[in-house]
């Protein structure tokens, strides 16, 4: 059975992997799938939805769970050379504080644990990931990336692969007299994906519509999206807003900052807060 998840401040509805904290993986099955050498493995359980960690000589697997009719986060911490570490996460106060994602919670020996998520391009054992992450564990910190895991994973999970293509279309608009005039207010990216050899980021311009910027070999065209063209999986959860920092709440939002590897603002992932049903709590499409 799928759940949906939302807290008070924020939106849209997660699809969850189960109704009750069904059995998280066992030791033996998530020290089969770790590399001290290189924390590159797949997730143990990657229908599960959530978040997998990896960094140097580390892994942690996040996984949505309810308790009590409250949504948590059950965490399997692993570090080579040590006994994995378990506890239960739950979702700060205020969610997307400071435009990053936080959880926070203890180990089931009573130790500290919080998790802060940035989306951004993140790269490690060779992968490209959509976020920065941040563990700490009682005193000692951990920092690496991280991913979304689960059925459902949004668009902007790997926004660090479309940012150079976002660049270009960003470029096309202002070129583009038809684009510029199209999009003479506001607009932002409410999707992204491949096709093919092919870069395709489609926007949103308030009063205008949609579009579909398509970025091959570094040619950029447009083409308008009929208005009866159904959504795609995940269009508009989030709206991504290049080179911007709203203020919270603007357009009925919530902001995760997006920084490349410097620290560097390169925009807002911006996540629906007036849609929100179910719990009472974070966030329903967590980032």
């Amino acid at each position: 059975m799928r759940i949906s998840m939302a807290l008070g401040a924020a939106a849209g509805t997660l699809a969850l992997a189960a109704c009750t904290m069904a059995e998280f993986p066992s030791d033996t099955a998530l020290q089969a799938g770790f590399s001290a050498s290189s924390a590159g493995t797949a997730p143990s359980r990657p229908e599960r939805a959530g978040y997998r960690l990896v960094g140097e000589r580390f892994e942690t697997e996040l996984v949505f769970v309810e308790t009590g009719g409250e949504a948590r986060v059950a965490v399997v911490h692993l570090v080579a050379g040590a006994d994995p570490l378990r506890g239960e996460l739950r979702f700060a106060e205020p969610w997307l504080a400071d435009g990053v994602h936080a959880l926070e919670g203890e180990s089931d020996e009573g130790l500290a644990l919080d998790v802060v998520l940035e989306p951004g391009p993140c790269e490690a054992g060779g992968r490209s990931y959509g976020y920065f992450a941040q563990l700490h564990a009682g005193r000692i910190s951990y920092t690496g990336c991280a991913g979304e895991t689960g059925s459902y994973t949004r668009w902007s999970n790997r926004i660090a692969d479309h940012l150079p293509a976002i660049e270009a279309c960003q470029d096309g608009v202002r070129s583009s007299t038809l684009m510029a005039f199209a999009g003479s207010g506001s607009r932002r990216v409410v999707h992204a994906r491949r096709e093919g050899s092919a870069h395709l980021v489609r926007y949103e311009f308030p009063g205008s519509g949609r579009f579909d910027c398509r970025v091959e070999y570094g040619a950029v065209s447009w083409r308008p999206v009929p208005g009866e063209a159904p959504e795609l999986d995940s269009e508009g959860d989030p709206v991504y807003l290049p080179g911007q920092w709203p203020d919270a709440g603007d357009d009925c939002m919530l902001y995760a900052r997006v920084r490349d590897r410097q620290g560097e603002l390169l925009g807002a992932l911006g996540y629906d807060v007036c849609m929100a049903v179910g719990f009472s709590g974070p966030p329903g499409p967590l980032g």
